[in-house]
């Protein structure tokens, strides 16, 4: 029965850390990660939430486990404290929330390049890391808002005189 308690303590200590890595997951394009790297990101995020809350609630984890004697033998009750459950979870997600903003507007490696340690970005591929550079005032694309502007702009009559020119260089 011990063994069981002990697990169910391990999964409790690193559901915090799998709870941000989750949110992440879900706000961030990143490469595929595989089972370990999912692994040690959940234990790094819970090892510092639990760094940072367990101050506040006297050192002790959120759910402990006291035996009981019996006849036959020893049982063990589990005690939550619902508090600090609810309290690391809404951490957990505002984590995973916070890192993932420094992931999608690259914070900490934009200071990281600047002072010339790397060259790195943290965006998926080079076509993310192009589009992302080129801020809308330079976009050239003005589109009309309504039926009126449209139709004395004059891409109705530019498609029109030009749609058979394109007609003519289509084969057969």
């Amino acid at each position: 029965m011990l063994d069981k308690l002990e697990a169910l303590g391990i999964l409790l200590v690193l559901l915090p850390g799998f709870c941000s890595a989750y949110v992440i997951q879900q706000l961030c394009v990143r490469r595929k990660q595989m089972e370990v790297d999912k692994v040690v990101e959940a234990l790094l995020f819970s090892f510092f939430l639990f760094l940072g809350i367990l101050p506040f609630f006297g050192y002790v984890l959120p759910v402990s486990w006291h035996p009981v004697p019996v006849k036959d033998g020893t049982t063990y009750t589990i005690a939550f404290n619902a508090g600090y459950l609810w309290t690391l979870f809404l951490l957990a997600i505002a984590a995973g929330a916070a890192y993932a903003v420094n992931i999608n507007r690259e914070l900490a490696l934009r200071i990281v390049r600047r002072i010339g340690f790397t060259e790195r970005t943290a965006r998926y591929s080079i076509w993310n890391d192009v589009f992302q550079e080129i801020p809308l005032s330079r976009c050239r694309w003005k589109y009309p808002t309504d039926a009126l502007s449209w139709a004395t702009s004059g891409t109705i009559r530019t498609i029109l005189t030009r749609l058979p020119s394109f007609w003519k260089m289509l084969p057969g």
